[in-house]
């Protein structure tokens, strides 16, 4: 894995692909622009800017070389990658144990109403030190959705970990950090967009019903539009 650039105004971003298959996290430094520059550098280098992307369902050896990701690929090229076998199968405990470091006893993919968890996960960790954060659900229709639906559209509830976790569902603070992915359009043109960003987008752009092509295009639309904000 090449090393990310330790500037006090980059920006990490994390692709995991495969979240169900193969862990693949692609990770490339850029600047925040002008939003991170006016950042004092040690404020900056306390609170790095850091984009984790949620994808599904295609293992590394699908990704890498594949013509119909130019865009992942170069950044590959650029910047590296690391692999990991995925913890679990179905979805569901792969999410679980990205954010809280245990598959909570490998669920199937059910819906939070069905069963959460008392935590700690990490975003628990992030409120506790006072950085904010966000998670961008595509599809999703309203802020702190308990519904806990698969859909309307192409929204998965299994792809939103956060909902399963007592300590944001349990409160509004916390549960109102889980938006529709429309409102990060919002925060970075009005600049309150938080250090960590966390997008799961729908199942379609994070190709577990779509294609590789199509959740490339989506990949390379988002971090263009992080990049310019």
């Amino acid at each position: 894995m090449s090393a990310v650039a330790k500037t006090p105004a980059s920006l990490r971003v994390f692709a995991v692909i495969g979240a169900a298959a193969l862990l693949g996290l692609l990770l490339m430094p850029f600047g925040l622009g002008a939003q991170a520059a006016a950042k004092p550098p040690l404020v900056a280098a306390i609170q790095p800017h850091v984009l984790m992307v949620l994808m599904e369902n295609t293992s590394y050896e699908q990704i890498v070389g594949n013509a119909s990701m130019p865009f992942v690929n170069a950044q590959v090229a650029a910047n590296g990658s690391v692999s990991t076998t995925d913890l679990s199968h179905p979805s569901l405990p792969n999410y679980l144990g990205l954010v809280s470091g245990s598959i909570q006893n490998n669920p199937p993919d059910t819906t939070p109403q069905d069963g959460t968890y008392a935590g700690p996960q990490f975003t628990d960790s992030l409120a506790s030190a006072g950085i904010a954060w966000k998670a961008y659900m595509e599809d999703m229709p309203v802020a702190c959705d308990l519904t806990d639906q698969f859909g309307p559209a192409n929204y998965d509830v299994n792809h939103n970990p956060f909902m399963y976790f007592n300590s944001v569902r349990n409160n509004p603070a916390q549960c109102n950090r889980d938006v529709p992915y429309p409102q990060l359009t919002a925060d970075l043109n009005a600049g309150t967009a938080p250090p960590f960003i966390w997008v799961s987008p729908n199942i379609i752009n994070d190709m577990h019903n779509g294609t590789p092509a199509q959740g490339d295009a989506f990949l390379q639309g988002l971090v263009n539009q992080v990049k310019a904000s």
